[in-house]
């Protein structure tokens, strides 16, 4: 069956691949097979997150390219359209997808609705009678790619947390349990109990950094040139306990399930950058690293969808121990 109305794109760049942020034409070409008449025709340039979730359109510009207007069955009619993709890159992962459409909008008069509807019904399509300016409105799917990408994360500064090894707590807590159960002998099993967390502690301090204590790392990232980073780990005393520190950067989509009865997340590594070593290990140690990937997005949190960057870290201590610590942190595209 014919369609009552048939539209074609043609942009003015190739393949339909629009560079970010930069102007891009669209000629809207619309074959009329059946005469209708409506109150206004919208062309509207939208992004969205596609994925395991309901989904917002993020539209960047809507332009009303006519109204109470009659298209007339034989013709054929052009509509000029421009806009600037100014938005996330899109991007085809494994739970979502970044996605770039043209979105037209038609209202029909109220003639060319009853119209349709009599149509509608006397062909049994019962679903279209309710929205007869179905048939009009069409999405067009495009890519927006970034030709250039340079991707910038600025100036911050952060803290490695320390983790307490979760052997430290058994002790004190099943002794604590246990005297619940004995009151009898509760006051024995404090002081056990005391002791153990002191010796427990001892022992896990000791395996994991030598008997020294391993504080809260801080970390520096700032710009060093145009294309590299310099990387800033501040270790003070403790440097003398740690013989190498492995580092690298890496993106994931991170995407959350609430549709059953309990929430479900998802997780997929993207892009992973080069390792970079550091075996002259002092109190401040630097690194220089450059921040580039191919066509990954950059930081996006849109509800249960969103695209993270790690800082990965880890720690070699020269008991034979080793640490493994990741920092979330922005990273933008230009």
């Amino acid at each position: 069956m014919q369609k009552v109305v048939e539209y074609s794109f043609r942009f003015d760049v190739p393949k339909g691949r629009a560079p970010l942020n930069s102007k891009v034409k669209v000629t809207l070409t619309v074959k009329v097979n059946k005469t209708i008449s409506f109150e206004y025709f919208d062309l509207s340039a939208s992004w969205a997150i596609r994925g395991l979730n309901k989904y917002s359109k993020n539209e960047i510009k809507v332009v009303r390219l006519d109204q109470n207007t009659t298209w007339t069955a034989g013709e054929t009619v052009e509509y000029e359209f421009d806009f600037i993709p100014s938005g996330p890159i899109s991007f085809y992962g494994k739970y979502m997808q970044i996605i770039w459409f043209l979105d037209t909008d038609i209202e029909l008069s109220s003639e060319s609705k009853r119209q349709l509807r009599s149509e509608y019904l006397s062909q049994f399509k019962i679903r279209k009678t309710f929205k007869p300016d179905f048939e009009y409105d069409q999405e067009k799917l495009f890519k927006v790619v970034a030709e250039n990408p340079i991707y910038d994360c600025g100036h911050f500064e952060s803290t490695i947390k320390t983790r307490t090894n979760p052997l430290y707590w058994i002790v004190p807590v099943a002794v604590f349990l246990f005297s619940l159960i004995n009151p009898g002998k509760f006051i024995f099993l404090m002081i056990l109990s005391f002791v153990g967390s002191i010796i427990g502690g001892i022992i896990v301090l000791k395996n994991r950094v030598g008997m020294g204590k391993f504080n809260n790392v801080k970390f520096e990232v700032r710009d060093y040139d145009h294309d590299f980073k310099e990387l800033l780990i501040h270790l003070g005393a403790i440097h003398h306990k740690i013989s190498q520190i492995s580092f690298y950067y890496d993106a994931q989509e991170e995407v959350t399930d609430n549709r059953g009865s309990y929430s479900q997340k998802y997780e997929h590594r993207i892009m992973k950058s080069k390792v970079l070593k550091i075996v002259d290990v002092k109190d401040v140690c630097q690194v220089r690293f450059s921040l580039k990937a191919n066509n990954v997005p950059a930081t996006i949190s849109d509800g249960d969808s969103q695209i993270h960057w790690y800082l990965n870290f880890k720690f070699h201590f020269k008991n034979g121990r080793s640490d493994i610590r990741s920092e979330r942190f922005l990273v933008r595209l230009n």
